[in-house]
C-alpha cells in the first residue's frame, strides 16, 4: 500500500522527465543526421572546387570541412549525452517500486508516503497467506 502510494506519488515526475530525456535524445539525434548531411554536402563541394580553385578558395573549403566535421563530432557526445539521461531517469523510475519477495498481507507499515527512508530500514512488515 505504502510502496504503491509513493511510487504514484513520485511516478508522475519522473516520467515526465523520462519522456523529456527521450525527446531531447531524438532531437539531438536529428541534428546529428543534419550535421551528417551537410558534412557530405560541403566534401562533395570540396571535391568540386578542388578540380579547378585557387589554394585560396581550396583552403576555404577545407575549412569548411573541419568545421562540419567539428559540428558532427559535437552532435555525437550531444547524443550519448541524452542516452546517459535516459538511463538515468529510467534508473530513477525504477527505483519508486518497492516489491516483496512472496504474495502476502500488510501487517504493519513504518513509513509514509512520500518519506525518505535509509536502506536496510524496514517499510513494511508482510505475512504469508499460506
Amino acid at each position: 500500500m505504502l510502496a504503491s502510494a509513493q511510487a504514484n506519488s513520485q511516478r508522475p515526475e519522473l516520467q515526465v522527465a523520462l519522456a523529456g530525456s527521450l525527446y531531447h535524445r531524438y532531437r539531438i539525434r536529428g541534428k546529428l543526421q543534419d550535421a551528417e548531411a551537410a558534412l557530405a554536402v560541403a566534401e562533395g563541394d570540396l571535391r568540386l572546387k578542388q578540380a579547378g580553385s585557387t589554394p585560396e578558395q581550396m583552403a576555404a573549403e577545407v575549412a569548411a570541412v573541419r568545421q562540419a566535421e567539428a559540428n558532427v563530432g559535437y552532435q555525437a557526445a550531444q547524443v550519448k549525452a541524452s542516452a546517459a539521461s535516459v538511463q538515468n531517469a529510467s534508473a530513477q523510475l525504477a527505483k519508486t517500486v518497492i516489491r516483496a519477495p512472496f504474495a502476502g498481507l500488510v501487517t504493519k507499515q513504518e513509513a509514509k508516503v512520500g518519506a525518505i527512508m535509509a536502506a536496510n530500514t524496514t517499510a513494511v512488515s508482510l505475512i504469508s497467506p499460506a
